[in-house]
């Protein structure tokens, strides 16, 4: 594994600080956010264990859970962008967002909670951190 992720990280690390200069050189922050967003959609639906999670859960469609679990991470890669370029408080967004998700927690059915929960584990390996995070390197 330590190889794997030395060979990732060789190869897309500079791909992805150019990509990352280029977009915040442009100061398009509507690029940023949809080419963040779509680079964590695709790269979890792309994720071996988000396939093997959603083929234990009779209960879900599997499409529903990987497309589902593709748009969270997506949207949490998007808040995380946004919180590094607006300089807003780690801590401060990780409470808000833990209520909200803990609010929310209260209104889903029971044997869906432990599969959310589960699924967020499963999809942060080290390729989506390597190719979601690896284009602020240089920039932050």
């Amino acid at each position: 594994m330590g190889l794997f992720t030395l060979g990732a990280e060789m190869s897309m690390m500079p791909m992805g600080e150019a990509i990352g200069s280029k977009f915040t050189k442009a100061k398009k922050i509507w690029m940023i956010i949809l080419s963040t967003f779509l680079r964590g959609f695709l790269i979890t639906i792309a994720e071996p264990d988000l396939d093997v999670l959603a083929s234990q859960v009779a209960s879900i469609p599997d499409d529903v859970i990987i497309f589902t679990v593709a748009a969270g991470v997506g949207v949490f890669l998007v808040i995380a962008i946004l919180r590094i370029i607006f300089q807003v408080s780690f801590s401060k967004l990780v409470i808000g967002l833990y209520i909200f998700v803990f609010v929310l927690a209260i209104f889903v059915p029971g044997d869906f909670l432990p599969v959310s929960f589960d699924s967020g584990g499963v999809t942060t390996g080290p390729i989506t951190v390597l190719s979601s995070f690896g284009t602020l390197e240089r920039e932050s």
